[in-house]
């Protein structure tokens, strides 16, 4: 599915947001994507508290996909120190309709290292996030190397 309407939630407040957004169902229009973020939204003193509250959030959220929304949880970085936490707290919902988006990925190892940990197979729904323009560059001759998933990107820092 193209993603044209992406709703970026911080994971801290996302509970409250979506039920609100499923109660509004009726009269609003869904966007084609929720993403719970554990990244850039949530305060570094916060990012324990927002992985307690996945798993509700991602419980309301799925309610919203037989609406054809479909849900990704914003991951940090692969090389920054939350990453390995933030998964952890996400693997209980791969394969249960969730995806992932990875932001600041340089290269296919990350989507590689992000699927592993996760076990997701072929086909999993993984976006993964170029924000500058040297992880572009030293990404894009090795995509190749991840065929199995579906991957996006998002280009940030022109």
């Amino acid at each position: 599915m193209l993603l044209r309407s992406l709703l970026f939630i911080p994971a801290t407040s996302a509970q409250s947001r979506l039920e609100r957004l499923a109660e509004d169902r009726a009269t609003l229009p869904l966007p084609d994507a929720i993403i719970v973020d554990l990244e850039d939204s949530v305060p570094e003193a916060a990012k324990a508290l927002a992985r307690a509250a996945l798993a509700a959030a991602l419980h309301t959220a799925q309610g919203l996909t037989g609406w054809g929304t479909e849900v990704y949880v914003r991951v940090n970085g692969v090389r920054t120190p939350y990453c390995v936490d933030d998964l952890e707290a996400l693997a209980p919902w791969v394969g249960r309709g969730v995806g992932v988006m990875i932001s600041k990925c340089v290269g296919a190892e990350d989507v590689a290292g992000v699927m592993e940990r996760l076990e997701m197979v072929s086909g999993a729904a993984v976006i993964p996030l170029i924000e500058t323009l040297r992880a572009c560059a030293i990404a894009r001759p090795r995509w190749r190397l991840v065929p199995r998933s579906a991957c996006g990107t998002w280009l940030w820092g022109w």
